[in-house]
């Protein structure tokens, strides 16, 4: 699955030791959640690209990378003023969390509530709006102020396999990115054979 377990052993898990099951749990939890943002999942992933970005570089990137784009890209369509870049503090006073609910499931959030002057009501709405989207339950309010960094993962990642918010590419993207992995396919095709041959001429020596 592609987990680190270099630190954990079966004695560990065997005697249930706490700090080690845990961080076994958020490995596979964040496989999970983070695992369909991928544009070969999402297609409609590749509105987020600048005009002259390369669609094997965004597929390059970590998911946590284009978990924050994606959010980013959604603060755009809104009046909302910055941008986040990371679940920590620049997440912490629900503002960012109000506007990306707004983008992204408007049936249920008005537009400009982020302005609300309070930080406990804005981290309860977030809560709420939530809640009525189908995705309640993942985050409380002292979450989103105390900055929880993988709770706030886990919830946002959720958000964009529920309201991804984004529109089929069109039709001139798909023939870029078709041909952008044609390419980078052919390109790993020729580095195997390279290896391969490579391989057989020291086989050849000995």
């Amino acid at each position: 699955m592609g987990l680190v377990v270099a630190s954990l052993g079966a004695n560990d898990l065997i005697e249930g030791k706490p700090h080690m099951i845990l961080g076994i749990l958020w490995q596979v939890i964040k496989k999970g959640l983070l695992s369909k943002l991928d544009i070969n999942v999402h297609p409609e992933m590749a509105m987020m690209l600048n005009e002259n970005e390369s669609i094997y570089n965004f597929m390059a990137q970590t998911p946590e990378h284009n978990l924050i784009r994606w959010v980013n890209f959604h603060l755009g369509r809104t009046d909302y003023p910055n941008r986040i870049g990371n679940f920590r503090n620049d997440i912490s006073d629900a503002k960012a969390y109000l506007a990306l609910l707004e983008s992204v499931a408007p049936q249920f959030v008005p537009p400009g509530v982020f302005s609300e002057p309070d930080l406990n009501t804005r981290a309860i709405y977030v809560c709420e709006y939530a809640k009525q989207m189908g995705c309640g339950g993942l985050i409380a309010p002292e979450d989103i102020m105390s900055g929880n960094e993988k709770l706030n993962m886990a919830f946002t990642a959720y958000l964009f396999n529920k309201y991804p918010g984004l529109d089929p590419p069109d039709q001139q993207t798909q023939i870029r990115g078709q041909s952008e992995l044609d390419m980078r396919r052919q390109q790993l095709a020729y580095e195997e054979a390279m290896l391969k041959e490579k391989i057989k001429k020291k086989k050849r020596r000995k």
